[in-house]
């Protein structure tokens, strides 16, 4: 009886894969990126063409990989998928640079690079970028469409979000003459597809997994425009990396990396933690503990506590305040979320009125968190903390005053990855100091 379930596993994913793979490569060649990417660059075109012979070789591909899985028929298939990734996400983002590059700074461009572009531009000045106006930088040109409000008094990212890109602007700048933070961006997908091979070990799975990471829409087509979700992600992958091969202190660090980057890995901490310390008895974790607390607390004390003690309310006034609506001045309510739900019904006068969804999305998070760890403790796998995350940070995200589409790409990755990654044992911190000794 094991062995239908088992064939008939491994056709839905590889079914899985393919209809996945055709959807979104359609998708991409008609997106409003690619036909905007046409009218300056004509000889783009081609690209077109080439996309739709990549989807037939992929059919052909697939059809034979049904029939006998061998490595030169899975490496053809992951070629196909890397060039389409080439195609659709890196060229287009290289040719909007490019673009930006001859035009002007808020052109060609999402709004938060400028933005963060200009944060940069304050550290490097000396100046905090949470107290400073933005009214003075590019961002005060940057075209917003009618309605929409300008956050010019308010920096919404944490610290590793500006200081990060810069550790490679310091070095690339002098070089070219100029820098674009999408070069950061574009760099850090290439590492997340590259380390998709590495997390993930099924085939099947690693397709599934990296066309959901570099052709699905709701995430590439916002690196090409150039939002940071690829920075936090880049870190959660590090960390769970990490954790398949016990490294445990290492995946410590790259999780406060994550939370100094941005508040998406803020959701995943309380089952990491569980994750890590819910084997084993006192006396066996005590070191550890302490050891993974000082990590932890080190690495947010130097990247965020400096800019809480230079001014903590213009930092949690920029950084929690304004997109939660407790600020005088609010976060428009934009995306598919809750929010906009009471907008439509008229429940709210405005897009800018307020509406306590911080209160919301604490009461649900307080009322699901319990529930979720219970889960994990019966069942404490890499699998269960992943999905718990999932779940959380699809709670938080609904009922936030923005839930955008760039947010659900950002949770079908962490979702779609917690039913893939390769499931380890229970923790063995004997491990990790062996591993530490060796190193």
């Amino acid at each position: 009886m094991k062995k239908p379930t088992a064939i008939f596993k491994i056709e839905y994913k590889k079914i899985i894969d393919l209809v996945l793979f055709i959807v979104f490569v359609l998708v991409s060649l008609y997106n409003t990126l690619t036909q905007a990417l046409v009218n300056f660059f004509p000889a783009y075109r081609i690209t077109k063409p080439l996309l739709i012979a990549i989807i037939f070789l992929y059919v052909c591909v697939w059809l034979f990989a049904t029939q006998k899985n061998s490595d030169s028929i899975i490496l053809a298939k992951h070629s196909l998928l890397l060039i389409s990734i080439f195609l659709v996400v890196i060229i287009p983002a290289i040719l909007f640079i490019i673009l930006r590059l001859n035009s002007a700074p808020y052109k060609f461009v999402h709004d938060g690079v400028v933005q963060n572009e200009s944060a940069t531009k304050f550290f490097l000045e000396g100046k905090n970028p949470y107290v400073e106006n933005y009214l003075n930088t590019p961002l005060k040109d940057f075209p917003y469409p009618p309605g929409i409000h300008a956050a010019f008094d308010y920096y919404s990212y944490l610290p590793f979000t500006f200081i990060f890109p810069l550790t490679i602007q310091i070095w690339l700048e002098p070089i070219l003459g100029w820098f674009d933070h999408r070069i950061v961006y574009l760099l850090c997908f290439i590492l997340v597809i590259g380390l998709i091979f590495r997390l993930i070990k099924n085939n099947d799975d690693r397709s599934i997994a990296v066309s959901i990471i570099g052709l699905n829409p709701f995430f590439v087509y916002f690196i090409i425009q150039g939002r940071n979700d690829i920075l936090v992600l880049l870190w959660i992958i590090l960390s769970i990396l990490c954790l398949q091969k016990n490294r445990l202190t290492l995946s410590t660090f790259f999780l406060a990396i994550g939370c100094a980057t941005k508040p998406f890995a803020w959701f995943l901490v309380p089952f990491f933690l569980l994750y890590l310390f819910g084997n084993g008895s006192w006396k066996e974790m005590k070191l550890f503990i302490f050891k993974s607390i000082i990590v932890f607390a080190c690495v947010l004390g130097i990247l965020v506590l400096p800019w809480i003690i230079a001014d903590s309310k213009a930092f949690l006034g920029d950084v929690i305040g304004f997109q939660s609506g407790m600020n005088a001045e609010n976060c428009a309510i934009s995306g598919m979320g809750f929010s906009m739900l009471l907008l439509k019904l008229r429940l709210l006068s405005n897009s800018l009125a307020d509406f306590p969804f911080f209160i919301v999305q604490l009461s649900l998070s307080l009322l699901a968190i319990p529930v979720l760890l219970y889960q994990q403790i019966r069942s404490n796998t890499l699998k269960r903390m992943l999905l718990n995350y999932s779940i959380l940070t699809g709670i938080v995200f609904f009922f936030a005053r923005a839930f955008l589409g760039n947010y659900l790409g950002y949770l079908m990755i962490i979702f779609c990855i917690s039913f893939m990654v390769r499931d380890e044992s229970k923790p063995i911190l004997v491990a990790d100091e062996a591993d530490d000794g060796r190193n």
